[in-house]
């Protein structure tokens, strides 16, 4: 989408966002036509996303009687606008934004 992205999803196992204000995910890039976005060497485009913890919902599963500490929760996003200026290519030295 013209100027951003769209996210979607959950991630697990997200350490210490119970201290965080902001939270990263890795996410492929779906083209408009339901494709996978693909890179120069024929690998689907994975990106590196940023955005507020307030923008995402959390869910508490961390319940464990060791590391209580890490508040290893779970959050998620739907239909997220994320801008460019908070996505980068994974993987890429040279930033591939």
């Amino acid at each position: 989408m013209p100027g951003g992205y769209r996210a979607h999803g959950r991630w697990n196992f997200a350490s210490g966002s119970r201290q965080a204000t902001w939270l990263g995910a890795h996410v492929g890039v779906i083209e408009a036509d339901g494709t996978k976005r693909l890179k120069a060497d024929g690998t689907p485009e994975i990106r590196t996303i940023v955005f507020p913890l307030t923008s995402a919902t959390m869910y508490d599963v961390w319940d464990v009687i060791g590391l209580k500490g890490t508040g290893t929760d779970s959050y998620s996003v739907d239909n997220l606008f994320i801008p460019d200026r908070f996505s980068v290519v994974r993987d890429d030295p040279a930033g591939g934004a």
